[in-house]
C-alpha cells in the first residue's frame, strides 16, 4: 500500500525496495509513528483519494490503525 500511495510502483525504474521483513516489524514502532505524524503522507493519501473512488471514505487514521493492527499480527511481541 505505501508503495502505491508514494507512487514508486508507477515509476519506469523502483530503485526503493519496499518490502518488509521480520527484522524491521519488531522495530517498526517508530516508522509508523513517523507515518502517523506526516503531513506529506497525509497530503499523499488526501490525492490518492480524489483518484480513487474506493478510498473516498477511508481515513488517513484509520489506514494508520490498520497497519498498527497488521503490525501486531505479524508480530505480537512488538507492540509500540
Amino acid at each position: 500500500m505505501i508503495s502505491s500511495i508514494i507512487g514508486v510502483n508507477l515509476r519506469s525504474t523502483v530503485d526503493m525496495d519496499t518490502t518488509v521483513t521480520g527484522e524491521y516489524i519488531i522495530d517498526s514502532g517508530g516508522y509508523i509513528n513517523d507515518i502517523e505524524q506526516s503531513k506529506t503522507l497525509k497530503d499523499l493519501w488526501t490525492d490518492y483519494q480524489k483518484k480513487h473512488e474506493f478510498a473516498k471514505g477511508i481515513d488517513f487514521e484509520d489506514t494508520v490503525k490498520a497497519v498498527k493492527v497488521i503490525r501486531e499480527l505479524l508480530h505480537p511481541l512488538a507492540v509500540s
